[in-house]
């Protein structure tokens, strides 16, 4: 059995740099990414059977507002007051042969915008995805090839004129296909 443990601390940013909108403006904006603490758990089942527990915690609140500067224009912050979440993973690698090995997982990954601060910027909700593959081994070789299946929950973003979202609008059949191909080389 092992335990892993990882931190991550907020990192507070400044950005700066120009606009080309009527002329070219000088703009900046402090932004913060937030804290994030990992935990995993992996345990050797059987000798072929390997299973993988995590899950991840990452401090949203800390992206309360979005405040771009522009030179000679009045700001405009946006609220976000986005809320802190989890994310839960789960896996599993079976080594079937020396040369081949399978891998499922499954995630559950908590959205962290409120609904009275989502906007076109980010619609996300909360999401699931499921994940297999395999990977071929010969000599110091390696390919791998997997696939996820990311599927999200609809979502309402309602109608907030004086934030320029003129009528409730419902976002649905949220997902996508991802695949990876890799090859990789020991020495």
């Amino acid at each position: 059995t092992r335990v892993g443990f990882h931190y991550r601390s907020q990192v507070d940013l400044t950005i700066s740099g120009n606009v080309d909108f009527l002329g070219s403006r000088d703009a900046w904006g402090d932004l913060t990414l937030p804290e994030m603490f990992m935990f995993g758990i992996s345990r050797q089942v059987t000798p072929k059977l390997n299973v993988e527990v995590g899950a991840i915690y990452t401090g949203w609140s800390s992206y309360d507002r979005l405040e771009i500067n522009v030179e000679g224009l009045p700001t405009d912050p946006v609220e976000k007051n986005w809320k802190n979440v989890w994310r839960y993973q789960l896996g599993f690698e079976y080594k079937y042969s020396p040369e081949w090995t399978w891998r499922f997982g499954y995630t559950y990954d908590q959205s962290p915008i409120p609904d009275d601060t989502i906007d076109y910027q980010l619609p996300m909700s909360d999401r699931q995805l499921f994940s297999l593959g395999f990977g071929y081994t010969k000599n110091d070789r390696t390919w791998d090839f997997a696939y996820t299946y990311l599927m999200a929950d609809d979502r309402t973003i309602a109608a907030r004129p004086g934030d320029g979202i003129p009528n409730d609008t419902r976002t649905s059949n949220m997902d996508a296909h991802i695949i990876v191909i890799s090859y990789s080389v020991r020495f």
